[in-house]
């Protein structure tokens, strides 16, 4: 008699006892995940108790920051102004139209930051929406965002400062006590690592009544979250240029203008975030310059001066290394301007002397034998053996924008400036 088969009653997708539980060690775990991108990282650390503490340890956050550094993007930040123009008509009571009023209307809308990244994969005709948060109500463009190991820091007026992550979706407001939000107050901001407490710091400076000047620190992830006076205030005033971080110290240009103070030649102001104290630091040995011809900025980890020379097309760009009360400048690269260039600048930029042109050409970073410069509106790519630009991307016209819904307002779009800056994507936090 033939033996009757046994039916199991489990699927067949269904663990069968002899199975083994497949034991992965902690180390391979964050090896596999630190290639991962910041989105899913954060999403895998609902996975388990051991995983989320892998994913939130120092070590991990500190050597992610490592590799993505390897790989640095590009962010761009499309910021529109509120301020529209539109045709107002005054009516009679039947309704025909008597007049024409021109008006700029204030649009009290929600205002949208976002953040799109740029030259994936070789890719320089679009940018894919990477961050998108709505603020309060704002009528004017954010600033050039300072940027640290993944952090953004950028301001929409003297009081309202926001520092982002926008790998891990997280946005904060500073605040904003112990500053009176006077809009004529002449304001600068600092940010960067201090490398004696591995803390992030905010370092901001302000001139009131074109006087009296001073300097706060807000130090990120603290408990109370409050601004406090540096240890001793800064002893010249600060000129408007975007500041720049390198190894630990904030550079400044001292404003020339501020003649009662009797600003030093060839100087720079240099504030260290660790001793929370001023120093003065040597300028290149240029033949001339000025801060409104002149740029600092952080370029392939070093300090860069980015200077224009005056009526010769030539922009030059110093790069230093620290060393206490001097900085070790080397001519590292000189940029010849082309005639199209300058008149696309002057296109966007109104009433310049020719000097002051090259003020809104950065550079953001070096590709093979090419700078990637920012301009106005525009990236261009300058080839280091011929000596041209070879290469000319028109932000409006020849980047899709891919991830934005586009609206009509009244009448016509509003004004908008586009922020470009480097970036790494990081897991480092806002706060404790």
């Amino acid at each position: 008699m033939a033996e009757t088969p046994i039916l199991s009653s489990n699927p067949p997708w269904a663990p069968r006892s002899d199975d083994v539980a497949v034991f992965i060690p902690e180390d391979l775990t964050s090896m596999i995940l630190m290639c991962l991108p910041v989105k899913s990282i954060v999403r895998f650390k609902s996975v388990s108790r051991d995983w989320h503490r892998t994913i939130s340890s120092k070590s991990f956050i500190t050597s992610h920051l490592h590799r993505s550094k390897t790989n640095p993007t590009n962010l761009i930040i499309p910021s529109t102004y509120n301020e529209v123009s539109e045709r107002i008509f005054e009516r009679d009571l039947l309704g025909s139209a008597l007049r024409q009023i021109n008006a700029v209307m204030y649009h009290e809308v929600p205002s949208r930051i976002r953040m799109y990244r740029y030259g994936e994969a070789g890719r320089v005709d679009r940018a894919t929406l990477f961050f998108e948060t709505v603020t309060d109500r704002i009528k004017r463009c954010i600033d050039d965002p300072l940027h640290s190991d993944g952090l953004l820091l950028f301001s929409v007026s003297p009081c309202r400062t926001y520092l982002c992550n926008p790998a891990t979706r997280k946005l904060i407001d500073l605040p904003t006590a112990g500053l009176v939000c006077d809009p004529k107050l002449e304001y600068n901001l600092g940010f960067g690592l201090d490398p004696r407490t591995n803390n992030y710091k905010v370092v901001r400076y302000f001139c009131q009544s074109g006087r009296h000047f001073d300097c706060d620190v807000f130090t990120v992830g603290t408990t109370p979250a409050a601004w406090r006076a540096a240890t001793v205030p800064p002893p010249y005033p600060i000129a408007k240029n975007p500041s720049a971080c390198v190894e630990g110290s904030i550079y400044w240009f001292i404003d020339p203008t501020k003649h009662e103070w009797s600003p030093p030649e060839d100087k720079i102001l240099a504030f260290s975030l660790s001793d929370e104290e001023f120093r003065l630091v040597s300028a290149p040995p240029t033949s001339r310059w000025h801060p409104r011809t002149a740029r600092l900025v952080e370029f392939e980890g070093s300090l860069c001066f980015v200077n224009n020379l005056m009526d010769e097309q030539v922009l030059e760009m110093w790069m230093s290394s620290d060393s206490d009360e001097t900085l070790a400048w080397i001519r590292s690269y000189t940029i010849n301007l082309s005639d199209e260039l300058l008149q696309w600048i002057r296109r966007y930029i109104y009433n310049l002397s020719p000097p002051e042109e090259t003020r809104y050409i950065m550079p953001i970073r070096v590709h093979g034998e090419k700078i990637i410069l920012r301009l106005p509106r525009a990236i261009a790519w300058y080839n280091l053996r011929s000596q041209n630009f070879d290469r000319f991307v028109k932000m409006q016209q020849d980047i899709l924008f891919l991830g934005y819904q586009t609206y009509v307002m009244h009448y016509n779009m509003p004004f908008t400036e586009y922020r470009f800056t480097p970036y790494v994507e990081s897991l480092v936090p806002l706060g404790g």
